[in-house]
């Protein structure tokens, strides 16, 4: 068996998929497009974080694809809530090119105030060098 191979454990829903990767702590979230995510879509997501990654809180990498990804007030102010709680995560990028993705991104980083550092990327590579940075500056303190 190759070692070099690393194990990634994925849970698709109908709203998003979770890919997560103890090796690099990594857990990517890829949003499908035109969907309305709410509340109850919220709580989905979170026991599925938290299963997935067994509680360690990790690096969040989230994504969509080219459409706009909709989330209510009260699955976003639940996110934010569920972080506070639970700890599972240590950063999150948003990765987007679309503009309404963006402003949707900086309403939630503003407004539902996550515990975690946020950022808002338009390329994956800038994204996962912040994140990976951040945590190497946290193992270093």
């Amino acid at each position: 068996m190759n070692s070099n191979i690393e194990k990634v454990l994925t849970v698709e829903l109908d709203f998003v998929k979770l890919n997560y990767t103890a090796s690099s702590n990594l857990l990517e979230l890829e949003y499908n497009s035109n969907v309305i995510i709410e509340l109850d879509h919220a709580i989905l997501l979170v026991e599925n974080i938290l299963s997935l990654t067994n509680g360690f809180s990790v690096l969040s990498l989230i994504t969509s694809s080219d459409g706009f990804v909709s989330m209510d007030t009260e699955a976003k102010h639940y996110i934010a809530s569920a972080q506070r709680e639970h700890k599972y995560c240590v950063a999150s990028a948003f990765v987007t090119t679309v503009l309404a993705n963006r402003i949707a991104a900086r309403f939630f980083i503003k407004f539902c105030r996550p515990p975690q550092p946020c950022k808002i990327f338009k390329n994956r590579e800038g994204a996962l060098s912040w994140l990976y940075e951040l945590e190497n500056k946290k193992l270093n303190h």
